[in-house]
């Protein structure tokens, strides 16, 4: 298994590069990004299959997810976190108010995601959290998201004075 810190920097490289997007990635990101902009949140992939504007059953988002090496549940948690910072950010709310989830379920969330700014009530921008997180790893699955989170909130696309992708 890679250096974990070795692997997020490779990925911050990676995601600065332009690509061409895999086609299943590409349905993956389509379905995570349709939670953005959900009335609602999703506990299970069921839910994110029938919250999403992507007419997906939970059993074809499981198989697209395997088929990239991706826990489905895991991409599920990315999905939510985003949704939830990009609202809070937007609103000047906590994350947790975003989401329907007990306090201890959301601190393991945290956890799970290793990025320590959403712990003590900071708000990365979407594009410092898409880049620190440690939930997904597959570098275009996460430059598709990062995309779409810079057409919807314009700080995801500028970090440090630069776009990236």
């Amino acid at each position: 298994m890679p250096n974990q810190r070795a692997a997020g920097a490779a990925l911050g490289r990676f995601l600065g590069k332009d690509d061409v997007s895999a086609p299943r990635a590409a349905r993956i990101a389509g379905l995570l990004v349709s939670l953005l902009s959900a009335t609602a949140d999703a506990h299970s992939v069921d839910d994110l299959c029938r919250v999403g504007s992507v007419g997906v059953a939970p059993s074809t988002f499981r198989r697209w997810c395997r088929a990239e090496r991706i826990r489905p549940n895991r991409a599920l948690d990315l999905a939510r976190l985003l949704r939830a910072l990009m609202l809070a950010r937007e609103h000047g709310t906590s994350l947790i108010e975003w989401m329907e989830i007990d306090p201890r379920t959301f601190e393991a969330l945290l956890r799970r995601a290793e990025v320590p700014e959403l712990s003590s009530g900071l708000m990365p921008t979407t594009w410092e959290f898409i880049r620190r997180q440690r939930l997904v790893w597959n570098p275009v699955l996460l430059k598709l998201i990062q995309r779409s989170c810079a057409d919807r909130e314009p700080d995801a696309a500028v970090i440090d004075g630069r776009t990236p992708g």
